[in-house]
């Protein structure tokens, strides 16, 4: 049986899945570097760092004090060049996995 996910925004998916292929649309319509304003696509960010930091809440924060922007960057480490979210925080970036 499909483990659901459900965020704090409302949006539910009935299986992981589901959600991967949401956020990995969101990811494929941007360019890099481009800040993710879409206000749908931006909320569901959102929620998901809010997800993850809830999730591990014995690491440091994601979200932290607040986001100034997220955006897709290709990152060339760690075997080839992927593509993820990255954000910038208000004192710092990071990157969202």
């Amino acid at each position: 049986m499909a483990k659901g996910v459900s965020l704090s925004n409302g949006r539910n998916w009935s299986s992981q899945k589901g959600a991967t292929a949401h956020f990995r649309e969101i990811r494929d319509r941007y360019e890099d570097h481009v800040p993710i304003d879409s206000g749908q696509d931006h909320e569901d960010l959102l929620a998901l760092l809010e997800r993850y930091d809830a999730a591990h809440d014995d690491e440091d924060s994601k979200i932290g004090v607040g986001v100034d922007f997220l955006e897709v960057r290709t990152n060339y480490g760690s075997g080839g060049p992927t593509r993820g979210f990255w954000g910038s925080l208000h004192e710092s970036e990071v990157y969202v996995r």
